[in-house]
């Protein structure tokens, strides 16, 4: 047998397959062995390995096998262009998306870092030293705050310290759909673990004890954080902040 000839099993490990994925590319017309000897052992040449890299990098964009198949038949090459183009534009759609549950989960990962050095009801500062976006609409009762339609980062604000009711609802969004800025600066806040029933009334007494640590402005941020992230079906911890009052 001539040295450039590999048996089965030595060029799916060089093509970090396996046997049986050759098999099912060759039953797919996908990959012809270069060689089958009649006691059935099939051997392949190494610039094979081009193909396989093709298989595999298109089944990692999400085609098929028959895609795959009707894509190895296209004679048209502005055909196969506009094939890969449209895989292309996949990729960044995935990638932002992928970039987006990143920065979702360390938002998280930050939060429970946070809470689990602070513990409750322990008024601390803190800077954001990069202003938030948020898309801020009306408050609408009997609509429930999750993560489901308003994402990791959400809550209520309330905006009138007399009334000390909150008023608004509030979630994270990108620069270009906000329409409510959290500015940059030094904030106060603490954690707190309610009932779900406790939270709209909280305000007040949030209000009360970081006025009584800082001079404050408003919004209320009531941040609210998901009871699933936590383990806990039957309480909510919040994060109540509010901007210090700068001296001028």
């Amino acid at each position: 047998m001539k040295e450039n000839y590999l048996l089965a099993g030595q060029f799916a490990k060089i093509c970090h397959v396996t046997k049986k994925a050759l098999y099912v590319y060759e039953q797919k017309g996908l990959l012809t062995p270069a060689l089958v000897k009649s006691n059935g052992y099939r051997y392949y040449r190494l610039e094979q390995a081009d193909v396989v890299a093709t298989i595999t990098l298109l089944q990692k964009l999400g085609s098929s096998l028959n895609e795959i198949e009707s894509f190895f038949h296209l004679t048209d090459l502005s055909a196969k262009k506009a094939y890969l183009d449209a895989k292309r534009k996949a990729v960044f759609k995935q990638r932002a998306m992928l970039k987006q549950m990143d920065e979702s989960l360390a938002f998280v990962t930050k939060r429970l870092q946070d809470f689990a050095a602070v513990g409750e009801n322990k008024v601390c500062q803190e800077v954001l030293n990069q202003p938030k976006y948020y898309q801020v609409t009306a408050l609408k009762h009997n609509i429930s705050l999750n993560p489901t339609s308003f994402g990791l980062e959400y809550g209520t604000l309330t905006t009138d310290f007399l009334d000390k009711k909150p008023d608004k609802f509030f979630k994270a969004v990108s620069p270009k759909k906000a329409n409510f800025i959290k500015p940059a600066g030094r904030y106060v806040y603490f954690y707190v673990r309610l009932k779900n029933a406790e939270i709209p009334r909280y305000a007040k007494k949030a209000l009360k004890k970081l006025q009584a640590f800082e001079p404050i402005i408003p919004p209320l941020y009531q941040e609210d954080f998901s009871s699933a992230v936590l383990g806990q079906d039957d309480y909510f911890i919040v994060k109540y902040v509010a901007e210090v009052k700068q001296n001028k």
